[in-house]
């Protein structure tokens, strides 16, 4: 991890600008990838009905007699 110094190569963080904007940069980008990863994961929760995930209600259907 380079929070002190540039490395003396090329890498994405010389795309990010100078130390110590380059830790704001690549705080976003992470910020960025994360909500990317997640994005799926939380629209299948969000789809969900309402209750504990996973849990099947008790209640006997709707209109059976």
């Amino acid at each position: 991890m380079f929070l002190g110094h540039e490395p003396p190569t090329e890498s994405l963080l010389s795309v990010l600008g100078p130390w110590p904007w380059y830790l704001l940069g690549a705080a976003g980008v992470g910020l960025v990838s994360l909500v990317l990863l997640d994005a799926p994961f939380w629209a299948a929760r969000h789809r969900q009905p309402s209750g504990m995930p996973g849990a099947r209600s008790t209640a006997p259907p709707q209109g059976s007699c």
